[in-house]
């Protein structure tokens, strides 16, 4: 046995450098090069591929995959393999080593990073409506790569002044005149991934004075001209008075200082509204308004309803005088005003996050605590008590925003998200006509429309027999506002009074401060072509002679010789008109 054992080993060590017939050494050659790629890269998974190498002799090659300093997998005759179990957030780096058995080896090396949280994308973000005490913040939207919601936080020279913001806006208040200011906003996910943008700007003197009032009028009308002519504005701190004009919300000229102006390429039959704006280069403005009708030259004062009374700037497309068939078979002329949706400050608040939070306002129509009250403690404890489950276990309200489907199990505060993309379009009879008995408006029935383009309408939905389901509470915003299924904001008070009927319910909590609080002001117009103000007359005194529309005929700022028109409630809520005496078109408003 030990001889075979000496001859098997002189055998193998003559064999290590046998020669071929033709008496050349034969040598084992590596496997041909080849290269590693990745794919699929997750928070915790990656794909390695490579390309097969070949070998030159003919032998069968295996692979084995390093990764770091250790061996994953070996012996490995396919080109791809699955990596699983990773770190986030982590580099990593390895190689393909190719073996051909015969010591033969050649290898390829990659790295990738895998991919935890990804932060919200760039954004920007602009000052608009400087003053000497305010400021009104805008930003794009950021994008988050993960799908997830993003909440902005704004700072003001360095100190948070609002936060978990879902609206791309804020207004500044309380600044001091005359003075730089910057900051910053900063988009979060809610899992750590952060982007920012910084802001800057300098409100204006306090002590600087609006040029001084002053008038246009419209001359020459063809088809497709008209001259426009205005009187100077003189600006009491002498400043250098300069012109800008707007039709239908568009800038045509800017920088004007001469006193006249002719218009081109206008559509003939036609009704133009606009505005000249005097400005006097720090801030200080003032405007004058302007409307006529292309073919005729005639204005529209004959007419109840005044374009030119409207926000040109929420208009999508100018002011059209149409025929129209109004609800009592009558047949007029209307006109048809389209205007961007949500053309007002229009982010709440609304819904509160926890019992302990201050939100907006609702009416609740149950057994316990009913009546028009603060979105607090007390008006979801109530409902609670009514057997309504809007509270849970961690004291947080209930929220339904329309995104998706609600547990029936539960109950809600409504609080829709907003579509700033919708366009909101009415029709409005340009001279009212009276029916023989008023039209009671019902629960969230069109009532009419504000300057802004804003859909006023009736009495919010029940919360007990609602249509958005028993048990569910519409949130209304401080300034008695809220957000449309749809998307789209409306109200169900008039703004300009809303501080009004607060103080006669005694709320403290919550006031309307998006929205001036006027108590002669006009608000908008009803469906039937009616105005509709706010509490007292021009003269600031509360009118006598209202009817049961809240309705009576007297002069006003914007037509001294007097109209008809309705009145906001002081002590009601909402404050809305209960009917309209005129008759409207069979469909007023349409969303586009």
């Amino acid at each position: 046995m030990k001889d075979k054992l000496l001859a098997l080993l002189f055998f193998g060590a003559c064999c290590f450098a046998c020669t071929d017939e033709s008496g050349e050494e034969e040598i084992n050659e590596n496997p041909g090069s080849f290269s590693a790629t990745v794919s699929d890269i997750t928070k915790s998974s990656a794909n390695i591929n490579w390309s097969a190498a070949t070998d030159p002799d003919g032998d069968d090659v295996t692979y084995e995959l390093q990764l770091g300093n250790g061996i994953v997998d070996s012996e490995l005759t396919s080109t791809s393999y699955q990596l699983s179990s990773l770190s986030e957030d982590t580099n990593y780096s390895g190689k393909i080593i190719a073996s051909d058995g015969n010591g033969g080896t050649s290898e390829a090396s990659f790295s990738f990073v895998t991919n935890g949280n990804q932060n919200p994308s760039t954004f920007t973000a602009e000052v608009l409506e400087i003053g000497a005490s305010s400021a009104v913040l805008q930003w794009t939207a950021a994008i988050d790569s993960d799908g997830d919601d993003i909440t902005y936080t704004v700072y003001l020279d360095g100190q948070v002044v609002a936060e978990s913001l879902n609206a791309l806006s804020y207004n500044f208040t309380e600044l001091m005149a005359d003075t730089q200011y910057s900051g910053t906003i900063e988009a979060a996910d809610g899992n750590g991934g952060m982007s920012s943008t910084s802001y800057s700007f300098t409100t204006i003197s306090a002590e600087n004075n609006d040029p001084g009032a002053f008038s246009v009028t419209v001359n020459n009308v063809t088809e497709s001209t008209a001259q426009l002519n205005w009187t100077a504005s003189i600006d009491p701190d002498g400043d250098d008075v300069t012109y800008v004009i707007r039709l239908a919300g568009n800038v045509v000229a800017e920088g004007l200082s001469q006193t006249s102006y002719t218009l081109e390429t206008l559509t003939a039959s036609t009704t133009y509204n606009g505005r000249v704006i005097a400005e006097d280069g720090k801030g200080g403005s003032i405007e004058s308004t302007f409307s006529f009708e292309t073919g005729s030259g005639s204005s529209t004062t004959e007419y109840t309803l005044d374009p030119s009374l409207f926000n040109s700037d929420n208009f999508t497309v100018e002011a059209k005088l149409v025929d129209c068939t109004l609800e009592n078979g009558s047949s007029t002329k209307c006109y048809e005003l389209t205007f961007i949706a949500n053309g007002v400050p229009d982010d709440g608040p609304f819904c509160p996050a926890t019992v302990d939070d201050i939100g907006g306002m609702g009416i609740y129509d149950g057994q316990t605590n009913a009546g028009f009250q603060v979105m607090k403690r007390e008006l979801f404890e109530a409902m609670e008590n009514d057997g309504y489950d809007i509270i849970d276990n961690q004291g947080n309200i209930r929220v339904s925003d329309f995104s998706s489907q609600d547990n029936p199990n539960f109950d809600y505060c409504l609080q829709p998200a907003v579509n700033d993309n919708l366009v909101l379009k009415f029709t409005i009879p340009a001279i009212p006509e009276d029916l023989s008995s008023p039209n009671q408006i019902e629960s969230v029935e069109l009532i009419g429309v504000s300057l802004d383009g804003v859909p006023m309408n009736g009495d919010p939905p029940s919360v007990t027999t609602g249509q958005m389901g028993n048990g569910n509470i519409p949130s209304l915003d401080p300034c008695g506002g809220h957000h449309d299924p749809s998307g789209y904001y409306h109200w169900h008070f008039i703004p300009q009074s809303v501080n009004e009927v607060l103080n006669a319910f005694q709320i403290t909590e919550i006031s309307c401060t998006n929205i001036t609080q006027d108590g002669s002001a006009l608000s908008g117009f009803a469906k039937d072509g009616y105005p509709i103000y706010a509490y007292t007359d021009s003269d600031g005194s509360l009118p006598t002679d209202l009817d049961n529309c809240n309705g009576h005929f007297a002069a006003t700022d914007e037509y001294p010789d007097g109209v008809y028109h309705y009145h906001a409630s002081q002590t009601e809520a909402p404050n809305m008109p209960p009917c309209i005496k005129g008759a409207a078109v069979s469909n007023p408003f349409v969303v586009q």
